[in-house]
């Protein structure tokens, strides 16, 4: 009998030229649609949006502490910035326009200001504890996708722009002095207490306002203890508003990166970061960086809505850090770049635009503060930046009191220079670097 010879396993069929192009282009297809589709998800937003909601945030535009509607003088402010927008360029009023205590200046262009600039139209605000929002408009423009409603100039997330010129030509009618100055700082006040939406485009706006009218009341010496109580009631109001703007941060972010990409750019006016520049590009750099942009939102909301107004630096760091630097962070920076991110001493990075607001109140409503103390002959406020809990310490020129300082965002005595340091003049012109320094000729 011949014994059984096993037959030889023929060789594996190795796929050619052309199954490797086959192959390759499957695999490659099953990616192309697989990140297709990943991009068009909106998983990141909606678990945030379930971390929001279960930490008590507002969970739709409904929810938030508003009255829905249009604010009832929105237009008046529009149309008086609209008015001085006009009338600024006719005026250079220079270094004396940021200085309470500078000589006023002596040109006839200042004297144009003295009417038909429409500042008057301020008279008409009243401003209350109201907030508003348009919400039904809002919700129609996300249903639609309308980037142009909902980011663009003066749109219905980011309302609130149109303070700037307004408060330059405020800056300019305190220079020179044309006005009369009770009815001027009153003015002021409106605009200073007039923040009807929760958005930090318009808290910025009305902080900028507030620190026009320190400088009205300390360039024309006003009743002292009428401006300390208004000084004190205006801190308490922004105190009062500025966690409710926090709490609103994360609905405006989350319906404004859930557009797409290109519109939201365009609508924004912003300049799109040559990595994002591209169709192939732009759409996954933007859905790998919008969920922690979002999601410091979120954290810094949580965290106000625990423990109340950040009352010191430490308590801002806490609530709204500064951005990772790894390199797997990259589309955060890069989207987020193209929003309001300041530079932050303290973190010695940058940080986002909620960040920056937190640390522009503590700096304002410090200001205020101490502004109604020493009208009040009253001892200074504590140091917010200060960990050993000193008050504020004064800035002195040849022996005299001429300002006060913080420690500032780096919460280090750097002498009142001004660099570091928060730095208010309450007697005479601040000089540079340090504050004790003479000042510049005007």
């Amino acid at each position: 009998m011949l014994p059984v010879v096993d037959e030889a396993p023929s060789p594996a069929r190795r796929p050619g030229l052309w199954g490797w192009i086959l192959l390759s282009a499957t695999a490659l297809g099953v990616v192309v649609v697989g990140v297709a589709i990943w991009v068009r998800t909106s998983s990141d937003l909606d678990a945030l949006r379930r971390q929001a909601v279960a930490a008590g945030l507002p969970a739709t535009w409904r929810d938030l502490d508003v009255t829905a509607g249009r604010s009832p003088y929105a237009g008046v402010l529009a149309q008086a910035e609209e008015l001085c927008s006009r009338r600024t360029g006719e005026v250079d009023a220079g270094r004396s326009a940021n200085c309470p205590f500078a000589p006023v200046p002596n040109t006839l262009s200042c004297w144009r200001l003295a009417g038909g600039s429409g500042i008057e139209l301020v008279d008409q605000v009243r401003p209350g504890g109201d907030l508003h929002l348009d919400v039904a408009a809002i919700e129609a423009a996300i249903a639609r996708r309308d980037a142009e409603a909902l980011v663009g100039e003066r749109a219905l997330l980011f309302s609130g722009r149109g303070f700037w010129s307004l408060l330059v030509h405020y800056r300019q009618r305190i220079a020179a002095g044309v006005d009369d100055q009770q009815a001027l700082a009153d003015r002021l006040l409106r605009l200073a207490g007039s923040l009807d939406v929760p958005t930090t485009t318009q808290l910025r706006s009305c902080l900028y306002a507030a620190t026009a009218w320190v400088m009205a009341v300390q360039r024309h010496g006003l009743p002292a203890a009428a401006a300390a109580d208004a000084a004190r009631r205006l801190a308490e109001r922004f105190d009062a508003l500025l966690p409710r703007v926090v709490a609103a941060q994360p609905l405006i972010y989350d319906a404004m990166l859930r557009l797409p990409p290109e519109r939201m750019f365009r609508a924004c006016n912003l300049r799109v970061p040559e990595a994002m520049a591209y169709p192939f590009t732009m759409d996954p750099l933007h859905r790998l960086g919008r969920g922690p942009i979002v999601a410091s939102r979120v954290r810094a909301a949580i965290w106000v809505a625990r423990n109340g107004v950040p009352r010191s630096h430490d308590d801002i760091l806490a609530a709204s850090p500064a951005f990772a630097v790894g390199v797997l962070d990259m589309p955060t920076r890069l989207l987020g770049s193209m929003f309001d991110h300041p530079w932050c001493q303290r973190c010695s990075g940058y940080t986002d635009d909620l960040h920056g607001l937190l640390s522009f109140h503590l700096r304002v409503t410090t200001q205020l503060r101490l502004l109604a103390a020493d009208l009040a002959g009253e001892p200074w406020p504590l140091d917010p930046c200060d960990r050993a809990g000193g008050r504020l310490r004064p800035i002195t020129r040849d022996g005299a009191m001429i300002g006060a300082y913080s420690l500032g965002a780096n919460a280090i005595d750097d002498g009142a220079d001004i660099r570091g340091d928060w730095c208010w003049p309450l007697r005479a012109p601040l000089g540079y670097p340090r504050a004790s320094d003479q000042p510049m000729p005007p």
